[in-house]
């Protein structure tokens, strides 16, 4: 950027921020005085080209008048009648390439640009907002009121602010610098001229009217700058590190000036370096809780009394936001039974974007995965899960981007206390036909019972029942509304209050010498642990391996029963040992069968 013209009045120089990225960013002004220095966005500058930059103008709204394109040169006329020359702002094609921005008292806007006739420039004013934590455009702020201008030849004099003639959306009328005149103009209106120091500085020139001449001169003998973005390493201030109890703030300055550091209401003399490097440290009391930006001023003077100003801010990040639990497994019921915890437990929950969680299960730690909106979720193995009716408690703990933690504790009811299948005791038929008219079996506690009949194309279907609790001789009498055939197979369910079920497998067979192969069955929504060959004559089942894991796909066991006579053929099992009447067999890794010791097994 480069300013060409004169000045015919000394007047105050305007504060300026050039960034190429995010910590990369220049301080200076813009002086009074002739091609005194410059910030170049062409490739013969000091600065070569690469992206785009962002240029922010310490400039009120009704300090500007006036906007114009002259070929790559952006022109901003201000009210006291001095004209910027930013070179190379726009493309060829007419195109800003870079962005440009005015600031005061910590708001700042950005200035879209339309094409107007002949060179003139349709402005709109467009107000930054922040995201996420801090305010990206913090580096380009300036948080002071800019210094008056002498409006005395100002178009249309002194305006409010708050009805500027360049307010937000309103376009600017035709402009006094078009095509080639504009150079013409400038030079009888006045320029000034952007200088800027090193990275991060600024300067506060002495401004001298120099004998006989309209012309002044400059003289900057002193600079300053903060190095915000190497607090706590990042920039960022988190909640371990304010319990420190202090933060330092460093920066740069001329060697043998000194240092004065701003935060609030709380100023502190930085210790300097015989090389300039100064630091400071500050109390955490300054840096409230929360998440917010500390505005750091620091100024420098020499020994011959010159100043400098330079400003920053310091993002504070002590919390974790929006964590939060959920669990999805329990039901209308609140408790996780074992058929909703088979395929294991899922915790879920939200979180601050950008942090990592883990959940304390059981005295076990699982990492979550968490999404790019902060949704986490982690699912606990079912084989993780210890077996009972109880409470359990788990803890979710976050870490956000900033290394801040939070924990949350919940709780879970989980009953994995399945009843037993149930066993068939007596079975009344019909002696005319064989018909079965009601069974009934040993009653566990708060269960509630159901009666399935397999249909010859392997499905089941509910039969109506009438059910009647003994609770002298502690069983469940069960009627059938229509009596049931000789040869049926039947599935009965005992279910628990918590919803955990299990089935026993009844073949109701009176015939000599039937086979059963249970190929084709389809029972998957049942967990059966049990088949009872016992209300049939010399009946043969075949189970294989698969068959044994579908029938019971909690336990993988399943117990038969039966009576000499009865067979139980199991190709490939390996027998093991023997208790309480009932023979271990295993198929495969998975699957177990418990064969009543009467049935003649075949392998």
């Amino acid at each position: 950027m480069v300013a060409r013209g004169r000045v015919d009045n000394i007047m105050q120089a305007i504060k300026f921020v050039v960034r190429r990225g995010a910590g990369n960013y220049e301080r200076g002004l813009v002086l009074n005085q002739v091609d005194t220095g410059q910030i170049s966005l062409t490739s013969d500058g000091t600065v070569a080209l690469g992206v785009p930059r962002d240029v922010s103008l310490h400039l009120a709204r009704h300090q500007v008048t006036e906007f114009n394109r002259d070929g790559s040169s952006l022109w901003i006329t201000l009210a006291d009648g001095r004209t910027i020359e930013i070179e190379s702002f726009f493309s060829l094609g007419g195109t800003a390439s870079n962005r440009l921005f005015i600031s005061s008292n910590g708001q700042i806007s950005e200035i879209n640009f339309e094409a107007g006739s002949e060179g003139t420039l349709i402005a709109e004013y467009q107000g930054q907002e922040s995201w996420g934590k801090w305010n990206p455009s913090d580096d380009l702020l300036f948080y002071d009121e800019p210094e008056p201008m002498g409006l005395a030849n100002a178009p249309g004099g002194y305006e409010d602010e708050t009805v500027s003639m360049l307010g937000t959306g309103l376009a600017l009328g035709p402009s006094i610098l078009t095509g080639a005149a504009a150079p013409a103009a400038l030079a009888a209106g006045g320029a000034a001229a952007l200088s800027a120091l090193s990275s991060g500085q600024s300067s506060n020139e002495t401004v001298e009217q120099t004998a006989g001449a309209n012309t002044p001169s400059v003289s900057s003998n002193v600079s300053v700058s903060i190095a915000t973005h190497l607090v706590e390493t990042n920039g960022i201030i988190s909640a371990g590190e304010l319990a420190d109890g202090s933060f330092t703030v460093t920066g740069k300055t001329d060697p043998g000036a000194s240092v004065l550091v701003t935060i609030g209401d709380t100023s502190l003399p930085a210790a300097v370096g015989s090389d300039g490097a100064w630091s400071v440290d500050f109390p955490s009391s300054v840096a409230p809780v929360g998440e917010h930006s500390l505005v750091v001023t620091a100024q420098a003077t020499d020994a011959q009394g010159n100043t400098a100003d330079a400003n920053g801010t310091i993002a504070v990040d002590t919390v974790v936001n929006q964590l939060t639990v959920t669990e999805n497994v329990t039901g209308d019921d609140n408790v996780a039974n074992s058929a909703e915890l088979q395929s294991g437990l899922p915790l879920s929950g939200q979180v601050e974007p950008g942090s990592q969680v883990s959940v304390m299960f059981q005295n076990i730690t699982y990492n979550a995965s968490v999404t790019a909106g902060g949704a986490w979720s982690v699912t606990i193995p079912n084989q993780d899960l210890k077996e009972g009716a109880y409470t359990t408690h788990f803890n979710v703990l976050a870490t956000d981007a900033a290394g801040n933690t939070a924990t949350l504790q919940d709780s879970i009811e989980v009953d994995r206390s399945s009843p037993d299948a149930p066993k068939v005791e007596t079975r009344t038929t019909y002696s005319t036909d064989n018909t079965t008219k009601g069974v009934s079996f040993s009653r566990q506690t708060e269960e509630n019972f159901t009666v399935d009949q397999v249909n010859s194309d392997g499905t089941a279907q509910s039969l109506q029942i009438t059910s009647f609790d003994d609770t002298v001789n502690s069983t469940t009498n069960i009627t059938f509304t229509t009596a049931v055939p000789d040869g049926s197979t039947l599935v009965v369910t005992a279910k628990d209050s918590a919803g955990n079920s299990n089935s026993a497998l009844m073949i109701l067979d009176v015939g000599s010498g039937s086979s059963h192969d249970l190929t084709g069955f389809d029972l998957d929504a049942y967990e059966i642990t049990a088949i009872d060959l016992e209300w049939g004559d010399d009946t043969e089942v075949t189970l294989t391996e698969e068959q044994v894991l579908g029938l019971s796909s909690l336990s993988d066991t399943v117990k038969v029963y039966g009576h000499a006579g009865d067979k139980l053929v199991l190709t490939g099992a390996t027998q093991g040992e023997t208790d309480n009447g009932f023979t271990l067999y295993t198929m495969g890794d998975e699957a177990r069968i418990l064969a009543d010791d009467e049935l003649i097994i075949s392998t």
